[in-house]
């Protein structure tokens, strides 16, 4: 067995520190112990750092308190199990050869000295890491303000690896204790360390390296002594960390992880990792725990591997560190930042309410729902508006709710509106939902928005029927309500019998309406709604049907002049004139809402008895038919109040005692039947286009009758002996 504590001191201090040696070839265990040596026991499976102190009260008392603390794992034997270390006092002289060998590059004058440290170990020993030493100062040593200023530690050690004996001073990285009567510094080799306190301030660390070989034969033939301080099989070399890319893509790019040795190894490296960041761990991508250098590779590497999914989760970072290397915590961990980019946008959002038309006083509530066009890991809130449509918020409709919240792992979230019941008549109401803003999403499109009817239940106060009567034997206009109630009589035309032919037109404010009578001959007249301010129009020719424009400005009516041919003339008789030329027979013109345009009956040209609908310009030009001939007669058109519709009555020509009420689109498509019985003519629209009010025979006698605009819910508003015929809407 190695002689080991002889050897060391031997090598290091060549015979400088005068100790004395006895027992060459006895084993440590039975040898004369040297005077004021310590032997401690280090534990190579310890988990815990390792402290030891010396505490000798026999001999050199001045070294108690010094001190070396190994890390766990710092020390490896290839003997396995306990490992020695000793520690004992130096020859006080110490620095005197340590001098002589770095004098020929800096003069040092010692002041005072303080006793060396040697400290070495038993058997074959590795050193993996750095530890610690405390080694006491020179006895009186006063430190200024903690200033190490002349202090410095003279040492001499052996690095077998390179075969050299290393003489020296430090100055750096040398702490002072609190009391000031030790310093304390990092080494990774065995060997004598003594504090001193120099005259002059020495500011750079100096050393000096000697051929082991050459003072080999001062150690009686035995073997120098080996402590491994560089790359050993537990070791690991210079370590660099490094990504093939910085950035990966959702749906398929990889990145490669490679370690990198700035040697080769001597037993295989395993470098374990772990992963932090934004990202998920086996739901954004997959990772791999640890990688390995092989025996004699400079370098290893893994793959990490992205995965796709339909969520948008915006772009995310996988951070990767270096946690350990082969059980061995690096004491600054290594890491690289990854972007992961989402190959998803951020979602849309698309809007949808049910139903389409809601009663004021229903107990129903419109539920509209949000959609996203995909999955999202970010809540996304959607704000609702309602400032669009003629309805009011609050006082018409109530959501439950103005902002939602689809949260991540939902694609869908709804509310319901309810319906506000009042007693005040604003006629039909619309209620737009539109989409306000989206926070971590987009509106799909450019604009959601639903729009929601509110029909009224509540009957206009100003819109009554206004009906033609031959009540006490002449005729004259009544008003009643929309349900038949309080008819009133507003026109007193006396008692002509030969009245039977009248028919009125309002404009769209109301208060006026035209209207043609015979007072000798028929003409054109117009007078207030109350019945007063009775005008005559026109003069010197049969004029009849006439329809009075929405601003209540220009009158358009049949004027018989070889035949009816529509005319118009302003309001005051002004400006009378032709609006088109055509050999056939035109009746019955109704105005558009816009006043843009008419639709009125015309026979066709050539043919006498087949009366189609046609469509004109307000100045006479684009005459348009939009009806076809199939044998029916088609009269007394009227548009709707939006401009979507056309309601008449249709006589079929093989049957003229057969005339029935049709609906048609304004392009005079999609026709369809309405009533269903012997005579039923004149319909006209109510202002909202929710009924129809005309006259029919079904009952015996021609009454005033009104029913819903598809046809349903027939309901006779009249009740004479006498007839009453051409209703239309105050």
């Amino acid at each position: 067995m190695r002689h080991i504590d002889q050897i060391i001191l031997n090598a290091l201090l060549i015979a400088s520190l005068a100790l004395s040696l006895r027992c060459a070839d006895e084993e440590v265990s039975d040898r004369v112990q040297v005077e004021g040596r310590e032997q401690n026991a280090f534990d190579p499976s310890s988990t815990s750092a390792q402290t030891f102190t010396y505490n000798s009260s026999t001999g050199g008392t001045a070294l108690a308190g010094a001190s070396a603390s190994f890390p766990a794992g710092s020390l490896s034997s290839e003997q396995g199990g306990q490992i020695n270390v000793f520690m004992e006092p130096g020859s006080l002289d110490f620095h005197e050869t340590v001098t002589s060998e770095i004098s020929s590059q800096i003069n040092i004058q010692v002041d005072q000295a303080a006793t060396p440290v040697a400290i070495f170990p038993s058997g074959d020993v590795s050193v993996v890491s750095a530890f610690t030493i405390s080694v006491p100062t020179p006895a009186g040593t006063k430190l200024r303000l903690n200033s190490l200023d002349k202090l410095t530690v003279f040492y001499q050690i052996f690095d077998p690896d390179k075969k050299e004996i290393r003489s020296g001073l430090k100055t750096s990285d040398l702490t002072a204790s609190d009391d000031g009567k030790f310093l304390t510094f990092s080494t990774s080799y065995f060997g004598v360390f003594q504090a001193i306190k120099t005259k002059e301030t020495i500011a750079n660390d100096v050393e000096i390296k000697s051929n082991a070989t050459t003072i080999k034969s001062s150690l009686d033939d035995s073997e120098i002594f080996s402590t491994k301080t560089e790359a050993s099989n537990t070791q690991i070399p210079e370590l660099t960390f490094k990504t093939s890319t910085s950035t990966i893509t959702e749906n398929g790019t990889n990145a490669t992880i490679t370690a990198i040795l700035s040697a080769k190894a001597t037993k295989d490296v395993v470098i374990s990792f772990s992963y932090e960041g934004t990202a998920t761990v086996n739901t954004d991508y997959e990772k791999k725990d640890s990688l390995t250098i092989y025996t004699g590779d400079l370098e290893g590497s893994v793959a990490l591997s992205s995965k796709d999914d339909a969520i948008y989760e915006g772009d995310e970072t996988i951070i990767i560190s270096i946690v350990a290397v082969n059980a061995n915590v690096p004491e600054t961990n290594k890491q690289i930042s990854l972007k992961l980019t989402d190959d998803e946008s951020q979602p849309s959002v698309s809007l949808s309410c049910t139903p389409a038309s809601i009663a004021e006083n229903s107990n129903q509530k419109v539920t509209c729902t949000l959609n996203l066009s995909h999955l999202s890991a970010n809540e996304v809130k959607v704000t609702s508006a309602y400032d669009q449509g003629t309805g009011t918020k609050d006082s018409d409709f109530a959501p439950d709710t103005n902002t939602l919240t689809i949260t991540p792992g939902s694609q869908s979230t709804s509310w319901e509106i309810a319906m506000i019941n009042d007693s005040n008549y604003e006629g039909n109401e619309t209620m737009i939902v539109d989409i306000s803003s989206v926070v971590n999403g987009t509106e799909s499109g450019n604009e959601q928005r639903q729009t929601i009817t509110l029909t009224e239940d509540d009957n206009d106060p100003n819109t009554r029927i206004l009906f033609t009567s031959y009540q006490g034997g002449d005729g004259n206009f009544y008003l009643m309500e929309p349900d038949g109630s309080n008819k009133t009589r507003i026109s007193n035309f006396g008692g002509n019998t030969a009245i039977n032919d009248m028919q009125a037109s309002l404009a769209k404010d109301r208060s006026r309406l035209t209207y043609y009578i015979a007072t000798g001959s028929w003409n054109v007249w117009t007078m207030n709604i109350d019945g007063t301010s009775a005008t005559q129009i026109t003069g010197g020719n049969t004029s009849r049907f006439p329809s009075l424009s929405p601003d209540g400005n220009t009158i358009v009516y049949g004027k018989y002049v070889s035949g009816y041919k529509l005319y118009r003339i302003d309001i005051d008789g002004q400006n009378d004139q032709k609006l088109n030329d055509v050999n056939a027979n035109e009746l019955y013109p109704d105005w558009s809402p816009d006043g843009s345009k008419l639709v009125y009956a015309s026979q066709t040209e050539g043919v006498e008895s087949s009366y189609q609908l046609y469509i004109i310009n307000a100045d006479g030009s684009n005459r348009t038919r939009i009806t076809i001939d199939n044998g029916m007669a088609y009269s007394h058109p009227s548009w709707s109040d939006d401009g979507s519709k056309i309601v008449c009555d249709i006589t079929y020509q093989n049957n003229g005692s057969t005339t029935n009420i049709y609906v048609m689109d304004a392009d005079g498509s999609n026709l369809t039947k309405l009533t269903d019985t012997a005579y039923n003519s004149d319909p006209h629209w109510s202002p909202d286009g929710s009924s129809i009010v005309f006259v029919s025979n079904r009952d015996g006698n021609q009454e005033i009758y009104k029913m819903n605009a598809d046809g349903s819910g027939v309901t006779r508003l009249t009740n004479n002996a006498v007839t009453d015929k051409s209703p239309t809407w105050e």
